[in-house]
């Protein structure tokens, strides 16, 4: 039910764009214009995530700067109720790795946290760069294009874009810190665990040459 809301909601808002500019200027000039900026705006950034999925999983280290939440990121996120509203937009698998974000299967791994991580990263980015492109998009094309359209159509588009891909990229960017600290910790605990079956092994192999001989 949550899901049909979300791109319900995103399906109305195209509607309402397409509708108010047929109503105002009713061609067929005007319905190819607003499905050019749908397309313009949506297709490239199909196209932007899928590139990403396919890079390297050690670009996404998420101890990097450019992917680390700092504070008052995190109590912007808060501010704006993300606490209230986070577990209503839903969440796509990875287009190349399958990977499920949508729960923590194994938390107690920390090879799999470290994966959900640059999973997290690679969602993060490919949002942001998203939300960045309908904007530039508008700036490059008002150049180009009549700027009735561009503020009539392109615009509009471009803001329910920006406004989608911005709460996904916020809750990849409030969750990362979380998951990080629960990462380090399981990997602190399979140190540990590590360390005393080394330790035990030695001892063992110690009390085996200290054995006496028949």
């Amino acid at each position: 039910m949550k899901k049909l809301i979300y791109w319900g909601s995103i399906a109305i808002s195209i509607i309402l764009v397409f509708s108010i500019n047929l109503i105002f200027n009713f061609s067929w000039q005007t319905f190819l214009y607003c499905l050019l900026a749908l397309a313009m705006v949506i297709l490239p950034c199909i196209v932007y995530v899928t590139i990403i999925e396919f890079l390297p999983q050690k670009l996404f280290n998420p101890q990097k700067r450019i992917f680390k939440t700092s504070k008052w990121e995190t109590k912007f996120y808060e501010k704006i109720g993300i606490k209230k509203w986070k577990e209503n937009i839903p969440v796509i698998k990875s287009v190349h790795s399958k990977f499920d974000k949508t729960q923590i299967a194994d938390p107690k791994n920390a090879e799999y946290l470290y994966l959900f991580l640059t999973e997290n990263c690679k969602a993060g980015l490919g949002h942001g760069v998203s939300m960045l492109w309908g904007y530039l998009s508008v700036f490059v094309l008002m150049f180009i294009l009549p700027i009735t359209f561009i503020f009539s159509a392109w615009l509009p588009v471009a803001i329910v874009s920006g406004f989608v891909h911005f709460l996904s990229f916020a809750i990849q960017r409030y969750l990362r810190p979380r998951l990080f600290k629960l990462y380090t910790i399981t990997k602190a605990k399979e140190e540990v665990e590590k360390s005393k079956l080394i330790n035990q092994s030695v001892q063992f192999d110690g009390e085996i040459e200290t054995a006496p001989q028949n």
